[in-house]
């Protein structure tokens, strides 16, 4: 469904991208897709609800914060969760089902509350104290509401890249390309971090970024914090046994 793209209409972007978000197993020679945003799943919490520093995805599990949990509406990101709160971090089907078995023991305890869409509204709101999170739902919200933290639990957790891509069929593949290469310019990404909220693997000037991004560690975090943090792979038919256990689970 994509077009192949021409590298020699994109001289901006591949000088200007960070090589770490190159070359991923979803397009290992970048033919199809050039990287412009990237981001975190980790964990956001009311500090004044939740009296103690949050650092790992066990609090989720803790019964002192039962029914004022939020988890994503998303199969890989919670079964990722739940192997990384105990300590399993590979696919075979017996860690998927221990990883099972901890989601519906935090369902019981818990209560069962999943929200992709628009959990940070439920922080802001203080109808959630802690909440499974994208960091990029988290950037305004923390600007506007400073009880509200982010934090990358110490087991680790997604990192993700957005690519852009262009369609086999589209009708002005050049005019994309160029503007795919407008965007990786310096001074353009760094706009771009000032108004959607999301850091970027393109080269930009730190001037040029809002000072109250740079100091949002849901923008710009620790590096030490993302050493394990990884990312999502195509898992071929293990696929199948993930969507059977999170329909059995949502069932509940």
């Amino acid at each position: 469904m994509l077009a192949p793209l021409d590298r020699s209409k994109l001289p901006t972007a591949w000088a200007n991208i960070d090589p770490r978000f190159l070359g991923l197993p979803f397009d290992p020679h970048n033919n199809f897709s050039v990287p412009y945003a990237w981001g975190t799943t980790g964990l956001a919490y009311r500090a004044d609800l939740v009296k103690e520093d949050v650092e790992s995805w066990s609090v989720l599990f803790d019964p002192r914060y039962a029914r004022h949990i939020l988890l994503l509406d998303d199969a890989r990101e919670v079964f990722g969760m739940a192997s990384r709160s105990l300590a399993i971090r590979s696919i075979p089907q017996t860690p998927m089902k221990s990883g099972r078995r901890a989601i519906c023991f935090w369902g019981e305890t818990s209560g069962e509350r999943y929200n992709s869409s628009n959990f940070q509204e439920d922080l802001a709101a203080g109808d959630a104290w802690i909440a499974q999170a994208y960091n990029g739902n988290m950037t305004f919200v923390m600007r506007d509401e400073p009880n509200i933290r982010y934090v990358i639990p110490k087991e680790g957790g997604t990192i993700s890249v957005d690519c852009a891509c262009i369609p086999r069929t589209a009708p002005h593949k050049e005019l994309a390309e160029a503007f795919i290469d407008y965007c990786h310019r310096p001074h353009v990404a760094a706009l771009f971090v000032n108004d959607s909220g999301f850091n970027t693997p393109n080269r930009y000037d730190l001037k040029d970024i809002e000072p109250w991004l740079l100091r949002n560690p849901a923008v710009f975090p620790n590096p030490a914090s993302l050493v394990h943090c990884e990312f999502m792979r195509d898992i071929g038919p293990a696929a199948q046994l993930y969507d059977q256990y999170w329909t059995e689970i949502k069932a509940r």
